[in-house]
This record gives C-alpha cells, sequence and structure tokens, in this order.
C-alpha cells in the first residue's frame, strides 16, 4: 500500500510533559533497540532530548511513536517527567504509518550543519580546525552543492576527524600536501582523500624512511582519481579477506584502503619502501605508540 499523509485532524498534536512510568512501546513498527544510541544520551539533558512523539489510545494508554530509546534512557536514569507531544484518536495503522514518516520524512542534519552548529556554538575544536584551513587560504563552505569556489574543502567531518587525532600537526601537514599536490583541484578535497593523505602521514611519520616533502612530491603526479581507483581496486582485493585499516588505529581516521592508495604512490621507484601496516602496527599507533623502532 502507497504510504499517504496522515488525516489533518491528526496531525497536530498537544505539548505535554507526561509521566516516564505511563509510557509504553507497541514493538509491532518499532525498530530495534541500538545500545550505542542509548549510550549516547547519557547523562540526560531534556533540552536535547527535546518532544517525543505520543499516543493516547481510547483505551488510555499512552503509546510512544517516536522517541522510543530517549524513553528508555530517560526510565533508566531514573527521569520522572519527559516532554511529549500528543495526538489522540489515532488507529495502530495512524501510529505505524507516523512512525514511517517522522523517520524517513525528516531531515537529518548533515556534517557541514553539525560542523557550523558546532562553530557557531563556540566549540574550540571546529574553531580550531577553521584558523587551520583558513591558513592555507581555504574556507570551509556553508553547503554542498551550487558553485563551490576553487578554494573551498566541504569535508568537515574528515577535517575534524584528522585534528581529533592529531591535533595541528596533522592537519596542517595533511592540507600542506593536499595544497601542494592538488592546488585549485576540487577532488582533491574529497573526505576520502584528504584521510589517506593524512592516515600515511600519522601511521608512518616516526618510521626511517617517511618523508612528508617525499609524500607531497609523489602525489603530486598522480590525480584524485587515480586514488580512487586504485583504492577501489585494493579493496576488491581485500574481499573476503581480513586485512590492515580496519584496526582502532586507522579508525580514528577512516577510509583506510585511501591510505593503502597514497602509500602504493609514495613506493613508487622508492628505494626504501614503506611497508604495509599490520593490525599489531595500526593498535600500537592508536596507543601513543612507534612501531618502526625495535623494542
Amino acid at each position: 500500500m502507497a504510504i499517504q499523509h496522515l488525516r489533518p485532524e491528526n496531525a497536530g498534536g498537544r505539548d505535554m510533559w507526561l509521566r516516564v512510568a505511563d509510557l509504553t512501546v507497541d514493538q509491532s513498527y518499532q525498530a530495534d533497540i541500538s545500545r550505542s544510541q542509548l549510550a549516547k544520551m547519557v547523562p540526560w539533558n531534556p533540552d536535547l532530548a527535546g518532544a517525543i512523539e505520543v499516543s493516547h489510545r481510547t483505551d488510555g494508554r499512552y503509546l510512544v511513536l517516536d522517541g522510543q530509546h530517549r524513553l528508555l534512557s530517560a526510565r533508566a536514569q531514573h527521569i520522572e517527567f519527559i516532554r511529549a507531544i500528543v495526538h489522540q484518536g489515532l488507529a495502530v495503522e495512524d501510529e505505524a504509518l507516523r512512525f514511517v514518516l517522522l523517520n524517513t520524512q525528516r531531515r537529518q542534519p548533515k556534517a557541514l550543519d553539525l560542523f557550523h552548529g558546532r562553530l557557531r556554538a563556540g566549540d574550540e575544536e571546529a574553531a580550531a580546525v577553521v584558523a587551520i584551513v583558513t591558513e592555507f587560504g581555504l574556507t570551509i563552505p556553508r553547503h554542498h552543492g551550487g558553485n563551490i569556489a576553487d578554494n573551498a574543502i566541504g569535508c568537515a567531518d574528515a577535517l575534524t576527524r584528522i585534528y581529533a587525532t592529531g591535533g595541528d600537526f596533522l592537519l596542517r601537514e595533511t592540507l600542506r600536501v593536499v595544497e601542494h599536490a592538488w592546488l585549485g583541484n576540487t577532488r582533491g578535497h574529497s573526505g576520502p582523500v584528504v584521510s589517506g593523505v593524512a592516515g600515511v602521514i600519522w601511521v608512518y611519520r616516526q618510521h626511517p624512511y617517511f618523508s612528508i616533502s617525499r609524500l607531497a612530491e609523489r602525489v603530486s603526479i598522480v590525480s584524485p582519481i587515480h586514488l580512487a581507483q586504485r583504492a577501489g581496486v585494493i579493496a576488491e582485493g581485500r574481499q573476503g579477506a581480513h586485512g590492515g585499516g580496519t584496526a582502532s588505529g586507522s579508525r580514528n581516521l577512516g577510509y583506510g584502503l585511501y591510505r593503502e592508495a597514497v602509500r602504493e604512490v609514495y613506493n613508487r621507484r622508492a628505494r626504501n619502501q614503506l611497508p604495509a601496516a599490520t593490525t599489531s602496527d595500526l593498535r600500537r599507533i592508536a596507543l601513543g605508540q612507534n612501531p618502526w623502532v625495535a623494542s
């Protein structure tokens, strides 16, 4: 049956505070519980929780349409009341339909929106990222799409992860290499490419055969598209196998396949090669150790 909009008389709802103990959930149409999502709601913050959506059934029960994770978190933290938008007179079919609409048609904030929101809220990490990006004559656009300037770098998520992993040093050196290699080429500003460069710098920064100047020189002779294609080939070769790039040391940056593609480019025609990082190497790096020297 095609999804249709709710009847106008059921589309509103009354803003109320309800007792948490009086609320329940109809599991016939609700999603499975996510423990990781519950963990994000500790400690309880009523401002961030907002209002859940509730159906007040004719039998007197209050059924949660949207917000079961908030309900469970509030219950676990012994919160007595929770704000709710309460709908009267919904049949179970209407409840299920509203659940679908709320979880498919409601716009989720994008990474750039969240980044600029953090920036506006005075987040120090976001401000530090912007300051370093500005040093290189780059800007983080407000939105994706449209006429994006050549100096725009929209991978705010990747930039934030890079800064969180290696601070000023890692973000500056990454942008230095990227801008040397692909100045004016916006494809070089994609999250996977930037993260791949950052991954090589971070993983091999203490290796005796690694040089940032050589990295900048080597990647400048290939295109960002080449790196994407090579990462795809590496992925195909790893199907069904357990390879490097998924251990904790690389998850901070993500895009381990792009890191490997950049490492391959670095090694071309090099007498002394950078070895592939093992899972053990990546774990040691994540712990702040240097895997490239003897213990």
